[in-house]
């Protein structure tokens, strides 16, 4: 089992499943705001974040059907972990053992070492420090970051792009 979290990764699974087709994906959705608050913290504009969603996420529609792959959203699996990681483990076929206690083992992933902190940012050199220590943590609700960080010229943009971001968080596929 090989597993990757780079978000732009679903723009390459014609590639993934040319070269691998029994391949399983999960495709882990964000909220777009969230996504935005988060690209922004990393230098780029809230509508770059915006863009990069919606350009990710409307390519997903061709996989609709393809039992090959699997959408979940965070929310949803934030709201419901047990349930959701149970379809999940039945969909990769992997025993359903309790998953929510991963962190308590810390794993190098990125970083080359463990990382006991969060990194005070994601830029340069930091970005394989703060994935690190992300991975490692305990599934928590980093859903409606956007409550606390959005202003108002945000709220302007977001309403800009929301005709093509509604349809997508409706059906993902």
């Amino acid at each position: 089992m090989w597993v990757e979290k780079t978000p732009s990764h679903i723009n390459f699974l014609d590639d993934i499943f040319r070269l691998r087709k029994n391949s399983r994906v999960v495709v882990m959705m964000r909220d777009p705001r969230d996504v935005a608050c988060s690209y922004r913290s990393r230098g780029f504009t809230f509508e770059v974040g915006l863009q990069k969603w919606i350009k990710a996420y409307s390519s997903m529609s061709k996989w609709k059907g393809d039992k090959r792959v699997y959408m979940l959203k965070l929310e949803d699996l934030v709201s419901n972990a047990n349930m959701h990681l149970n379809r999940l483990m039945v969909f990769l076929e992997l025993p359903n053992v309790n998953l929510l206690d991963y962190y308590e083992k810390k794993v190098d992933w990125y970083a080359g070492k463990t990382v006991e902190s969060k990194p005070e940012d994601g830029l340069g050199e930091n970005h394989e420090v703060l994935r690190n220590w992300q991975i490692n943590q305990p599934l928590f609700s980093s859903t409606k970051r956007y409550d606390k960080e959005m202003d108002d010229s945000d709220w302007e943009i977001y309403r800009k792009y929301e005709l093509k971001i509604r349809p997508i968080l409706s059906n993902p596929y």
